[in-house]
């Protein structure tokens, strides 16, 4: 019987309760898990892990601990595995006759187990090596994209980024983006927009809402159009962050803004044969309206009377074609 007291980690990264989050922020993505302890005493009070801060967004570590449960030394490692899978968690405390040991991570218990069951282990090995694939593959999709993608925390910390997200700060501020980084230190060169717009659209985004933006962004004496979408993202229905995607859709807003200035014309085109070729045959129905007719001959008056109809049937020609002409341009729109 293998038990989880053969696996305790005892150099684990050490703070206090009241020390700030962005103290220990790089400290805690590098070491996955640190425990927190009483200041004066050095008493155990829990473990702070990546999720936790961003689950629970607040200045200081004790605000952010999240109650986990405590496994005892002699606890079986099938039951320490699936005690980590009920609450999601790579990381747990470890006690011994109520005194803290130390903590026990999940990839240490599942290679055990792995060496121990030739099967199970070649079954996990395989599990880990389609996760690996799917991740490249994913990445792989994420690089390719010439748009801007992020996953961005609730309190503004970058989770994710791909390939165009990373050469677009170095090329605009001459630095490279980070993972645990805030956000807003690059906003305004990544996306093209202002603190207070971005701060909006994302508290939008963090209701639960899907927004899409387009903005002109103008910079000395050119132009340039961005699009850009927030997406809320959930992980076992909690909302974990906003994914951020932005791209440059500036060939397609000239190409909208080229079809306007064709449909305008065409507008003008079609006001100028409703009223300019209209005018005269609405001057010869006047003329027609004023001849009095009983004093014409009757080969005249049939004369007049053919005149009065081939002006009629023209009219309703005109009238015909800037009816069509409405339609195709309200169409076009």
């Amino acid at each position: 019987m293998i038990q989880v007291g053969d696996f305790i980690h005892k150099n684990f990264q050490v703070t206090h309760p009241y020390v700030g989050v962005n103290l220990i922020r790089k400290k805690l993505i590098s070491h996955s898990a640190i425990v927190v302890l009483e200041e004066d005493t050095n008493d155990y009070l829990g473990v702070l892990t990546p999720l936790d801060i961003v689950q629970r967004q607040h200045n200081l570590v004790i605000d952010c601990l999240i109650k986990k449960p405590i496994l005892q030394y002699e606890c079986k490692v099938e039951e320490a595995l699936a005690i980590m899978h009920k609450h999601n968690t790579e990381v747990l405390p470890v006690e011994n006759h109520k005194k803290f040991e130390g903590l026990v991570f999940k990839d240490d218990l599942v290679t055990s187990l792995s060496s121990q069951n030739t099967n199970q282990g070649n079954q996990l090995q395989r599990n880990a090596e389609e996760i690996k694939k799917s991740e490249k593959i994913l990445t792989a999709i994420y690089n390719s994209t010439h748009s801007v993608r992020l996953l961005v925390a609730p309190d503004y910390t970058i989770l994710f980024f791909n390939k165009t997200a990373y050469e677009t700060t170095i090329l605009f501020q001459r630095k490279k983006l980070k993972i645990g980084d805030n956000f807003m230190n690059y906003a305004k060169d990544i996306l093209k927009t202002t603190d207070s717009s971005l701060k909006s659209v994302f508290e939008t985004a963090l209701t639960g809402e899907y927004v899409i933006r387009e903005d002109e962004i103008r910079h000395n004496d050119s132009s340039l159009w961005v699009k850009t979408e927030y997406n809320p993202v959930y992980i076992d229905n909690k909302l974990i962050g906003v994914s951020i995607s932005s791209r440059d859709i500036s060939e397609r807003k000239k190409n909208e803004f080229l079809i306007k200035k064709q449909i305008d014309a065409f507008k003008d085109i079609v006001t100028f044969q409703s009223h300019e070729v209209r005018r005269p045959v609405a001057n010869i129905f006047g003329i027609i309206n004023s001849l009095d007719r009983s004093t014409l001959s009757e080969k005249n008056r049939e004369l007049i009377e053919l005149l009065d109809i081939t002006t009629k049937q023209l009219d309703d020609i005109i009238k015909a074609v800037v009816t069509k002409a409405y339609d195709n341009s309200k169409e076009e729109e």
